[in-house]
């Protein structure tokens, strides 16, 4: 892997890292506004509907951060491996 492959993975591992971010804001917001002073069983539909989105969120933001989390992985291990091609030393 030259530099340049490098230096844009870790920009992917980068806005990885933003996604999972936005997701958590997206999360969080939706939180604040599950409308607690509504009743019924209308407003019960709808607070079970924001959890699941929440949830959704959640399991999204998971979902990338370790994708981020693999991405920055091989980054290092192919960076510790050297060049393609390249004869590890005798130990």
């Amino acid at each position: 892997m030259d530099g340049t492959e490098r230096e844009e993975l870790l920009r992917l591992v980068g806005r990885l890292f933003a996604l999972a971010d936005r997701l958590e804001e997206q999360r969080r917001a939706l939180g604040r506004y599950a409308l607690v002073w509504w009743e019924g069983a209308a407003a019960d539909h709808y607070r079970d509907l924001v959890e699941q989105r929440r949830a959704t969120l959640a399991r999204h933001a998971e979902e990338v951060r370790g994708l981020a989390d693999d991405v920055a992985l091989l980054v290092a291990l192919a960076g510790a491996q050297g060049p393609p091609g390249a004869v590890p030393a005798a130990s």
